[in-house]
């Protein structure tokens, strides 16, 4: 039983309830506790780029929440130099059979989006 309740501000069905009450069993509490339906919105988040296999051999696949095909992928290597430099393909396969082992990291970018990850090439 609570003494007393405030309607939740802002929309949404419930109410904040204080004060010193009694449960069942007759135990005096001094608390505050909320009586209300839980409700939020997903979001994706467009700026994650995923690629796998990694570390790679021969290729990796791009993925992203947005759609990646068309976009300009550069990859770029712990020099700062661009390796390959090439548009991302509709299955966002991007070879890597030219390029030396090591660290590399791959930007995608293009219609105000710009991605970045980074993966290991292996022998």
């Amino acid at each position: 039983m609570a003494l007393g309740s405030v309607p939740v501000p802002g929309g949404g069905i419930g109410y904040i309830f204080y004060g010193t009450g009694i449960d069942q069993s007759y135990v005096r509490k001094n608390d505050w506790y909320s009586m209300d339906y839980g409700y939020s919105i997903d979001e994706t988040d467009l700026r994650v780029l995923l690629l796998a296999p990694n570390p790679a051999t021969d290729h990796i696949t791009l993925s992203a929440a947005a759609p990646l095909a068309g976009l300009q992928c550069d990859l770029v290597d712990d020099l700062g130099r661009v390796v390959i430099s090439t548009s991302v393909p509709l299955d966002g396969r991007v070879e890597l059979r030219t390029s030396a082992p090591g660290r590399y990291t791959i930007l995608v970018h293009g219609r105000e989006l710009i991605l970045r990850s980074s993966f290991i090439k292996l022998p």
